[in-house]
């Protein structure tokens, strides 16, 4: 896994003992929906990733040598498990997990025997098409794997994959703690995440109102202030194009993002858009690093 993801470079914590002997033995990553006995476990390296990930965010909580580390499968996101073995089962005959094609014998070689003198296995399978097609390369008739489908990259909440560096006080700890339930929201680490969206849109909306009193003291002067010139950062930045592409497809503009806050405020049925949420996110979180970042 260090090979393939880096994975202990990545999570430290995975370099004990009883994760090895314990939670990453071949009957455990059997039951997680791996493949043990291939090299890179029989799944697009993407998904290990993010196995790997969910494990290691269980350890010294529900995965422990006193907890689960008999079962390690059982405190694990189980769409996340289910989404391991489809792929697994899904990816074509001959494809690794990193969309290369396995090492097939080629027309030279010889084919394998039979025991008790039988024919060969490929008299078995092979029909005979002398006569009948026209002659090809050993390379074309190869059987080939499909080019494998890349995940699309995330649009991380806030914005910003690597976090935003915020002063230290009030609005940092709360932009830290919706940050890290969003997160934990999008890995499957929620058992009881169905009110979880109109819960953070809620928080984005405390979160604006705190910044607002420490600045400029109402909401509506704060979005005025900052919305616009926090979209017109995004549009100049490096790699932004995606983020402002996506907030325009969530209806999420300086124009009217304060009515969405006002609305966030209240249980309504709307305000359960996963993906207006996390654009809301996108454009408060550069309003936030102009408004509250550290130099």
């Amino acid at each position: 896994m260090e090979e393939l993801i880096k994975a202990v470079t990545k999570w430290p914590a995975l370099n004990m003992r009883y994760v090895e002997d314990d939670v990453f033995n071949k009957k455990h990553l059997e039951e997680m929906g791996l493949l043990p006995d291939e090299p890179d476990f029989g799944v697009p390296l993407e998904l290990l990733e993010e196995l790997v990930e969910a494990v290691a965010d269980k350890l010294d909580n529900e995965l422990n040598t006193r907890n689960a580390r008999n079962d390690p499968a059982s405190v694990l996101p189980g769409e996340l498990i289910d989404r391991i073995r489809e792929a697994r089962h899904r990816r074509p005959a001959g494809e690794k997990a990193d969309g290369r094609e396995r090492e097939l014998p080629s027309d030279n070689s010889e084919p394998p025997s039979q025991s008790h003198g039988g024919p060969g296995r490929d008299d078995v399978l092979r029909p005979d098409t002398s006569g009948t097609l026209p002659h090809t390369d050993a390379s074309a008739r190869r059987r080939r794997g499909r080019t494998r489908q890349v995940k699309p990259a995330s649009i991380p909440v806030f914005g910003n994959p690597s976090g935003l560096r915020l002063q230290t006080g009030d609005v940092n700890n709360m932009y830290r703690t919706l940050e890290e339930l969003w997160n934990m929201y999008a890995r499957g680490g929620m058992r009881n995440a169905a009110a979880f969206v109109p819960i953070f849109r809620m928080g984005l909306r405390l979160l604006i109102d705190t910044a607002a009193m420490e600045r400029c003291g109402g909401l509506d002067r704060y979005v005025g202030e900052y919305a616009g010139e926090a979209k017109k950062r995004l549009r100049q930045a490096a790699n932004s194009a995606d983020l402002v592409t996506f907030m325009r497809n969530q209806a999420v503009s300086p124009e009217n993002l304060l009515r969405l806050l006002q609305n966030g405020a209240h249980a309504y049925t709307s305000t359960g858009n996963k993906e207006q949420a996390l654009a809301m996110s996108i454009l408060i979180g550069e309003m936030l690093s102009i408004s509250h970042g550290r130099p």
